[in-house]
């Protein structure tokens, strides 16, 4: 069957190409990486069709792993696994045979999931199982995150579902918004996301699609982006909205009434909650968008940005960057973030 790799640049309708394909009659799994961006599937699934048709599943990629790769196998030699847990940080100098290797409690460190389900021999039982429910799958991280979030163990096992000659499988993502990794286990797939053309080439199996006209960002903002950060974005020309920035702010009165302005967010490179005003942080506002945004610099970034060497981010940075700017359908706001206010911890 099928398979088909999208290459995507921010605002490029990932999420519309999506759904636009979903019928009531072909068996289709999508899968996601964040919570929220599965909730913004399930609701334009609902705005398509008015409910969730019985023949589409969406998942986010950890509980399916866990819902379809473990639940339902008796493992040998592990206690019944419970959940799936985000908070604590495996241990890294213990064998894989010990179960303290995957397991805390009775819950399994989620970015060592498909790591365990491989090392149980578990691989060819998940695939077959989704060919034996699904007829076409998507593996989709805009929405996620991503494709090009998709590291370590996890890429290999979407290499696994490439080989089923049943199933008709997508995966869609922008390589320059890869800010996570679903899993790091050693050097496994270490330099996936060093280069995009060798990261390219891993997707042989696959018939190659570009989406990179970006109907979200005015004119001005796509110019900024290709110019300073490298990426290269298209605007899309009936997009003529006129917008004066993206521009530094340094006029006090106008920061303030931007900072004020519950209508803008205000994009901060880290502890979005130690400031007293609408933050988030840059990499946590992938897959949203907002009429304008005002993206916070930090002193390395304020720096570059004033060299015009913003190029010389660090991979990961440059690409949180971009997210950042990139959220914005029209004004897009710099300001140094020693201006925004900072909460007052109360003294007991």
């Amino acid at each position: 069957m099928g398979k088909e790799v999208i290459f995507s640049v921010a605002g490029s309708g990932k999420t519309s190409y999506l759904i636009e394909k979903l019928n009531t009659e072909t068996r289709t799994l999508i899968v996601v990486y964040t919570q929220a961006n599965f909730e913004n599937i399930q609701k334009r699934i609902i705005g398509k069709f008015g409910y969730i048709p019985p023949n589409i599943a969406c998942y986010t990629y950890f509980t399916f792993l866990f819902s379809w790769g473990i639940k339902p196998f008796n493992i040998i030699n592990y206690p019944p696994i419970k959940r799936i847990d985000f908070d604590n940080k495996a241990p890294q100098k213990i064998p894989k045979i010990n179960p303290h290797y995957y397991l805390y409690k009775d819950s399994i460190y989620h970015y060592r999931l498909y790591d365990f389900i491989e090392e149980n021999s578990l691989t060819k039982k998940l695939v077959s199982r989704i060919e034996r429910f699904f007829d076409e799958v998507f593996i989709d991280e805009v929405f996620i995150d991503e494709v090009q979030d998709y590291a370590g163990n996890d890429f290999d096992f979407l290499m696994s579902l490439s080989s089923s000659s049943v199933l008709s499988l997508t995966v869609v993502g922008d390589f320059y918004q890869h800010i996570y990794d679903t899993s790091r286990n050693g050097s496994k797939n270490k330099n996936l996301h060093k280069n995009f053309e060798k990261y390219r080439k891993r997707f042989m199996r696959f018939t190659p699609r570009q989406l990179n006209v970006c109907y979200r960002c005015p004119e001005a903002v796509c110019r900024f982006i290709s110019t300073n950060l490298g990426i290269h974005l298209i605007h899309n020309p009936d997009n003529d909205r006129q917008v004066n920035y993206p521009r530094l702010i340094e006029c006090p009165q106008m920061i303030k009434l931007i900072i004020e302005d519950d209508r803008i967010p205000k994009l901060v490179y880290a502890n979005s909650e130690t400031f007293d005003c609408w933050t988030i942080t840059w990499g946590k506002s992938k897959g949203l968008e907002y009429e304008d945004v005002c993206v916070v610099l930090n002193k390395t970034t304020s720096s570059l940005y004033k060299q015009g060497k913003l190029l010389q981010l660090a991979s990961k940075t440059l690409n949180k960057f971009y997210v950042a700017c990139s959220r914005s359908k029209g004004n897009l706001y710099f300001i140094e973030e020693h201006h925004l206010p900072k909460k007052v911890t109360k003294q007991l």
